[in-house]
């Protein structure tokens, strides 16, 4: 094979595969392997799926009791979004203005047990325990385009009721 009239990225690429991969693995399964990974959806995609639904479910306003500010809204993640187990569920976020998120004395990272006790009295303590144990649940290999999937139907219900 000649790799001069090849692209210089082509090039690079065949280069690597050649050096890096070792000789007794089939280069079908490792292509394979990238293939299914490009497929996933993406996370970022998934985040950005998710924070709207929030903001729609909100009607598009802080729900901060008496603010209802419609701009610079942030989707807050009450337990961390670094916990797959509920990083993409609707009832793990609220839509907050930026004040309330981050910059005021009463906000969700300034001020985190009041504004948990806060989220209890909004929506219940059965609902808060409910989502503590399954943010304390261990996750793995989460089907991502079926949480896509979802979102999206969620979504669509609360578009649709608008």
């Amino acid at each position: 094979m000649r790799l001069v009239k090849l692209k210089s990225w082509l090039r690079i690429i065949l280069i690597r595969i050649y050096v890096f991969v070792p000789r007794n693995v089939d280069i079908k399964d490792i292509t394979q392997r990238r293939e299914k990974d490009i497929k996933k959806p993406s996370i970022k995609k998934l985040d950005s799926l998710w924070s709207n639904l929030i903001r729609v479910r909100a009607g598009s306003m802080c729900e901060y009791d008496g603010c209802g500010k419609k701009d610079r809204l942030n989707s807050h993640h009450i337990f961390s979004r670094s916990n797959r187990a509920t990083r993409w569920d609707s009832d793990n976020g609220i839509c907050l203005c930026v004040s309330h998120h981050v910059f005021g004395n009463f906000s969700a990272h300034k001020a985190p047990l009041e504004f948990a006790e806060w989220m209890k009295e909004k929506r219940g303590d059965e609902w808060f325990e409910r989502l503590r144990k399954k943010a304390s649940s261990i996750v793995k290999n989460q089907d991502l385009k079926e949480i896509r999937e979802g979102l999206k139907e969620e979504l669509k219900t609360y578009e649709s009721s608008i």
